[in-house]
């Protein structure tokens, strides 16, 4: 089997109606590798995987009050690239409320934001015998560019 790998990030989201293990369903009969194959096979043709995500560990059931079944059908899958692009992504399943089925939310957190701090001025600096100097020193340097960047610049 060849592997179909994407150069473009990807992410794939749905109800597949298929588990990928055993761990996947609680209640009902043991799942068969007949109901893992196809699925499995495809996420390995796509070369993609699992997006971690937090929330209830199954996202569908029948809600059979007596005998209820809980299965892992709803999922989240990534590539490579995806990861690269993409890593701030955070995913997680929400409590059902209307559907039988688990919603999902995914939110991208922007961690690489970079802010600038305040410059601060301690007042004890007016105290320094030096200050003159050394203002005098970085105002005389000749810095070529805008009157802002001028300014910028000597810092």
């Amino acid at each position: 089997m060849q592997s179909t790998r994407s150069p473009i990030p990807w992410l794939v989201i749905g109800d597949f109606n298929s588990v990928l293990n055993s761990e996947d369903r609680l209640g009902g009969n043991p799942v068969t590798w007949a109901e893992v194959i196809d699925l499995q096979t495809c996420i390995d043709t796509c070369s993609l995987v699992d997006l971690a995500h937090n929330g209830p560990r199954y996202t569908w059931n029948d809600r059979n009050a007596s005998q209820r079944i809980y299965l892992e059908i709803d999922w989240m899958f990534i590539n490579n690239e995806w990861l690269t692009y993409m890593s701030a992504c955070k995913a997680m399943y929400l409590n059902e409320v209307i559907n039988d089925h688990c919603p999902i939310k995914i939110t991208f957190e922007e961690n690489n934001v970079k802010t600038r701090r305040a410059f601060k001025y301690c007042n004890v600096w007016s105290k320094h015998p030096q200050l003159k100097y050394v203002i005098l020193e970085r105002w005389s340097t000749l810095i070529n560019g805008c009157k802002m960047l001028q300014v910028v610049r000597r810092h």
